[in-house]
């Protein structure tokens, strides 16, 4: 990681039944590198899955700051869909209730102590700055965090931190500058199937459809050679 430049960080949870299991993803770019990560709870709610994920993905940054020796504040930008995360945030909840031992306005305590508390301490160590995402516009890595959380509360794909190049050919077509990634990512499943991902897209290959995606996948490299 390069601390000299803005870390961008991507979160999303979700919850299977709200309490129920869950999972969390985030997705960090910085210095041509990507860091996928995928986790799991089994008895939740959406909001702890939130909070988890922006606490992991500070907890990350602040280890790698460490064990590169980064003398300063590493600057971050912390992309989410959560008003919950961002009000606390924004309005000033979060220091108030650090102020006030974790107890809320009106006397009562605050939800998800521990995860605030985690986010809390993070804060002090860099220099954040939170911007709300709205959910299912089209933002490629917040959809694919949308997208890992949800497979991942519903057990189908396995916790991971993957590491990758961040591989981008941009081009100008018609005057519209077109972005086009290179990167796939094969996600093996309980279930036996696979999941391969191409920025925000996906498609499921499992033993009912291999036999008809060979065939396509086939009659595809014969047009690209003919």
């Amino acid at each position: 990681m390069n601390f000299k430049n803005v870390i961008i960080v991507y979160t999303d949870g979700a919850c299977s039944g709200n309490p129920g299991p869950g999972g969390y993803a985030w997705i960090i770019q910085n210095n041509g590198k990507e860091y996928e990560f995928v986790d799991i709870a089994e008895n939740t709610t959406n909001n702890r899955m939130e909070l988890s994920a922006v606490a992991s993905s500070l907890n990350f940054i602040i280890t790698k700051a460490q064990e590169l020796k980064f003398k300063g504040k590493p600057k971050v930008e912390i992309n989410t869909d959560s008003k919950y995360i961002i009000d606390a945030i924004e309005k000033g909840w979060l220091n108030s209730w650090a102020k006030n031992n974790w107890i809320k306005k009106d006397k009562e305590p605050v939800k998800n102590p521990d995860l605030w508390v985690d986010i809390y301490n993070s804060l002090q160590k860099v220099n954040a700055k939170f911007d709300w995402v709205e959910g299912h516009k089209g933002n490629e890595r917040n959809e694919r965090c949308d997208t890992l959380a949800r497979l991942a509360s519903l057990g189908k794909i396995e916790p991971h931190l993957y590491e990758n190049d961040i591989k981008n050919e941009s081009s100008i077509e018609d005057g519209i500058q077109v972005s086009q990634s290179n990167l796939f990512k094969f996600v093996y499943n309980k279930d036996k199937s696979v999941e391969i991902f191409q920025n925000s897209n996906s498609i499921i290959i499992n033993k009912d459809n291999f036999a008809d995606f060979i065939k396509q996948f086939a009659d595809t490299i014969i047009k690209l050679n003919s």
